[in-house]
């Protein structure tokens, strides 16, 4: 009788008008001009489920204080207020989920329902691939190998081209040279100062779409790449360290850490397309995430998707789970630990702990929206196999990834490959 008079006095009731309001506030990250009435709700009314238990609770603790005879034994009247109490818990909790879920899709339904029909991005087309690429099978060298099919002589001739004395540096053309002053005649022809017809003319027309100043731009480009490439690689000795350590995804065993943790692994690799991006970008923006939308996309969920087991990673919401701290499945009600994920999930984990304030927000917000509109809206497609860098601290400037190794070919030998290619082309 008590709750029936309570809950006729609107106690409780829940202004989710306000909640939201207070939740875009908290975020700190929302339109410095967002009001009260600015906020977009379906339900604006539900019921406080908190409030209700703890009232309930308390009536069931006041009525076992004053029959506390028998201590709460079977067949006493404390026992029957405990399981009383027991079973109000119980039945508060299941309805607050159920109620909750249902005014939560509700909103996000009307909120975002008209992100796809307003979508005209490109999308993969047919059937929706929901699990990785076979991994291609390869050969991976140490060292150089000298190609087949030459006789003893030519692979003697080959292994000397690799033999030199010089120190391990980057040889490229000399920076210093610049032919800018070569063309200088060139460009007064273009300029009109040399009345040649003919040329004048050739110039006129190469000139009309910036010919010229295109091939100086990317004259100088050249020169200045190959001079922070001599830097990187002779002035700070980057070909004498050590190169990463490779690891492969597939070695990461159940609650085991590597012997050898790597710096790099290959690992089949996820991505979407146009449309999924667009919705993404117009979800957040939409909220009260639309100034960090291109980061949160490129530098968290991106990541996140990766990180996922391969099994489920086309899955969106399990990435989304992850940027809450949480397992990416969610019936999964233990902590993640390094079994639920890719060794780059192991790694970017931990990321996700010193992430920004509004990162755990932002992924409850795309969870329950593709809770709401379906996988449709937000597919994840695999791309193919990829190197990952799995160190914590990333790939700092002027280090060295790995070194170029392959198949040494006689440069006559490397022609007669390319001429078999064609004609091979040209038959099929």
């Amino acid at each position: 009788d008590d709750l029936r008079i309570l809950m006729g006095s609107d106690r409780y009731k829940l202004n989710r008008r306000k909640h939201e309001f207070d939740r875009v506030t908290r975020i700190g990250i929302g339109p410095s001009d967002f009001k009260y009435e600015d906020v977009i709700i379906f339900h604006e009314e539900a019921i406080d489920w908190d409030s209700w238990e703890s009232d309930a609770v308390k009536m069931c603790d006041l009525a076992y204080k004053n029959c506390e005879v028998g201590n709460g034994k079977s067949g006493t009247l404390s026992q029957a207020a405990i399981k009383i109490k027991e079973y109000v818990q119980s039945t508060a909790n299941k309805l607050q989920r159920k109620h909750s879920q249902e005014i939560e899709l509700d909103d996000f339904r009307f909120r975002f329902d008209s992100l796809v029909d307003d979508n005209n991005g490109a999308c993969v087309q047919g059937f929706w691939r929901k699990s990785p690429f076979p991994k291609r099978n390869y050969e991976t060298l140490s060292s150089y190998v000298i190609c087949d099919g030459l006789d003893d002589n030519d692979i003697c001739s080959a292994k000397h081209e690799l033999v030199t004395t010089m120190d391990d540096r980057f040889v490229g053309i000399p920076y210093n040279f610049s032919d800018v002053g070569l063309s200088e005649s060139w460009m007064k022809v273009v300029g009109g100062t040399v009345n040649y017809k003919e040329t004048s003319e050739v110039a006129a027309a190469i000139n009309s779409d910036g010919g010229v100043i295109k091939a100086q731009v990317m004259n100088t480009i050249d020169r200045l790449l190959i001079e922070v490439q001599d830097k990187c690689m002779t002035e700070f000795g980057v070909l004498k360290q050590k190169e990463l350590k490779v690891g492969n995804y597939e070695k990461s065993s159940c609650c085991s850490e590597l012997v050898d943790t790597p710096d790099v692994t290959e690992q089949p690799v996820w991505g979407i397309d146009c449309f999924v991006r667009k919705n993404i970008m117009e979800m957040l923006c939409r909220d009260c995430f639309g100034t960090v939308a291109p980061v949160f996309l490129k530098k968290w969920l991106l990541p996140a998707i990766n990180a996922c087991p391969t099994d489920y990673a086309h899955d969106i919401k399990c990435a989304a789970r992850i940027l809450q701290g949480l397992p990416p499945k969610k019936d999964n009600t233990n902590t993640a630990g390094p079994q639920e994920f890719t060794l780059l999930g192991e790694a970017f984990s931990k990321k996700v702990k010193r992430g920004p304030k509004w990162l755990s927000e932002a992924g409850s917000l795309l969870e329950k929206t593709a809770e709401a509109l379906g996988f449709s809206a937000f597919r994840v497609h695999p791309k193919g196999h990829g190197a990952i860098v799995v160190r914590e601290e990333g790939i700092r400037a002027n280090n060295l990834v790995t070194f170029y190794t392959g198949e040494v070919y006689p440069a006559w030998r490397w022609v007669e490959k390319l001429d078999a290619i064609e004609q091979t082309q040209k038959m099929v």
